[in-house]
């Protein structure tokens, strides 16, 4: 298996927190999919290729429970729709751009945001747990189509 994985098993046994094994299947989709940001249908989706005795409630309860133990971060954006990723830093803020014409997320990991929680932490006094920056715009792709219709368009 794998080391953050392992390391998370024993968290959740050193809290008292029985480890199914549906939850280890969540748990493992979830690594599995850590550069992506899923929804529960998404997360169902793919724990019911694993395992298709898991009900959709053992997905919502254990996403609860991770989410309370800092596994997992929930997400919302324009769309409303309360998306799930893995935390494998937990000093780490992750921060996204969404693409609003196909829906793209990205991740951003950037300097510049650390240095802005540093000057927002030394000029307020404030010390920062969680944060969550949003980007809305157009990807490169969607942004090379719209260039590309409008350079058409005008030549009309």
């Amino acid at each position: 298996m794998n080391d953050y994985l392992d390391s998370i098993y024993e968290q959740l046994k050193a809290a008292d927190i029985t480890l199914t094994y549906q939850r280890k299947i969540i748990l493992q989709v979830l690594f599995e999919n850590k550069d992506n940001h899923l929804s529960v249908e998404e997360l169902y989706h793919y724990v019911r290729i694993k395992n298709p005795d898991t009900g959709v409630a053992t997905v919502y309860r254990t996403l609860e429970l991770l989410y309370q133990f800092g596994v997992v971060r929930k997400l919302t954006f324009g769309d409303n729709v309360t998306r799930y990723e893995m935390v494998l830093n937990k000093s780490e803020h992750k921060h996204h751009f969404i693409c609003k014409e196909c829906g793209a997320i990205i991740d951003i990991n950037d300097d510049f945001i650390s240095i802005f929680n540093d000057r927002i932490s030394n000029n307020y006094g404030f010390y920062i747990t969680e944060q969550s920056i949003t980007f809305e715009g157009l990807c490169s792709q969607c942004l090379k189509k719209k260039s590309t219709f409008i350079a058409y368009s005008q030549q009309k």
